[in-house]
């Protein structure tokens, strides 16, 4: 199962996804354009498996918890706090 926050909104949102890979917590930052946006939060409610980068960009990823570095790109390029 997933945990998934949205982030940001603009015209595109911004959301963090945590997913199991390899045994180990994986965290993804995935910038999803609007239009693609139902599409992809009905992919997140399925049971199949998907590939995040169909539905928009993963600008950032990661295992455990996200880094001061991650956090401050986000910050810097994005304008938000994670």
């Amino acid at each position: 199962m997933s945990w998934v926050a949205k982030v940001a909104s603009h015209k595109e949102r911004i959301y963090f996804v945590e997913r199991q890979r390899s045994g180990e917590n994986a965290f993804f930052y995935i910038r999803i354009e609007l239009p693609k946006e139902q599409d992809f939060l009905a992919a997140l409610k399925g049971q199949q498996k998907f590939n995040l980068s169909d539905y928009g960009e993963i600008i950032a990823s990661g295992f455990g918890n996200p880094s001061d570095e991650i956090r401050k790109m986000l910050k810097e390029k994005y304008g938000f706090d994670v």
